[in-house]
């Protein structure tokens, strides 16, 4: 078979890896089979960060000791792995969160947003008591 990048061809039943001739390495053979597709429930299992945004819109950028009424506050779903499986379930692709969430209602932003994406959290927690955490960044005075 031969790799969209021609870099790397591939007999995925032998398990053997074959290097285009133009790095000229020759076939590998390696000392186990590579599992078909339709054997694993899931294409991708992330592990770790889930976050909730809050993003607060102005009019204007703030001047430093002043005052300015929000024109609009969102919640947005975040967190490095939670965002890349929910963008590999966007594509089609079998995705699994592995992690915990608060308790909280940025918690529960987290869960239903992943579970609306088409991500399996069935094997993440939920953690009683506690809080996703929340960032609000500021400017320090000088």
């Amino acid at each position: 078979m031969t790799s969209d990048l021609g870099l790397m061809t591939s007999d995925l039943e032998l398990g053997t890896w074959n290097c285009v001739s133009a790095i000229g390495c020759g076939s590998v053979r390696i000392p186990f089979s590579i599992p078909s597709h339709s054997s694993h429930p899931y294409d991708v299992v992330g592990f770790g960060l889930n976050s909730v945004d809050l993003l607060a819109v102005v009019a204007e950028f703030p001047v430093c000791n002043t005052k300015q009424r929000l024109q609009r506050v969102a919640r947005l779903p975040g967190g490095q792995m939670a965002t890349a499986m929910a963008t590999c379930a966007r594509l089609g692709w079998r995705a699994r969160y592995v992690g915990r969430f608060g308790s909280d209602d940025l918690g529960a932003v987290s869960r239903d947003s992943l579970t609306a994406d088409g991500v399996d959290i069935s094997a993440s927690q939920t953690m009683p008591g506690a809080t996703n955490d929340t960032l609000i960044p500021s400017r320090a005075s000088s």
